[in-house]
């Protein structure tokens, strides 16, 4: 059974030392359950940037969206070069924890994001 993470459990690993790089996702993706603030940011900058686009293009009829980190990465360097995070996203979420331990900041070895 794949593990689906929720903000709860995320936003605890983020602020304890001890399991801050259990956040990082060597195969490169993360199942994750979207809050209603995030949800509510999604909708705010949805069509104006990259990394929304993204985001809402993972929706599906699960619960959960999938991010694929590199394609998440390719999105964030396509708003805002080399900043490793989503724009106007609270640095308080989980969803934003995801992005900031799992940014890659050099993607220029693959297709820009449409």
């Amino acid at each position: 059974m794949i593990k689906v993470y929720t903000s709860k459990e995320v936003l605890e690993l983020f602020h304890d030392e001890m399991d801050l790089y259990e956040l990082e996702f060597l195969d490169g993706y993360c199942d994750y359950i979207l809050t209603e603030g995030e949800l509510g940011w999604l909708n705010f900058i949805k069509d104006k940037y990259c990394i929304a686009d993204y985001l809402f293009s993972l929706f599906t009829s699960e619960d959960y969206i999938r991010i694929n980190f590199r394609e998440a990465s390719i999105a964030m360097n396509a708003d805002c070069q080399g900043m490793g995070k989503a724009v106007m996203l609270s640095d308080d979420t989980a969803l934003q924890a995801l992005l900031f331990m799992n940014y890659i900041e050099d993607t220029s070895e693959w297709d820009e994001w449409d």
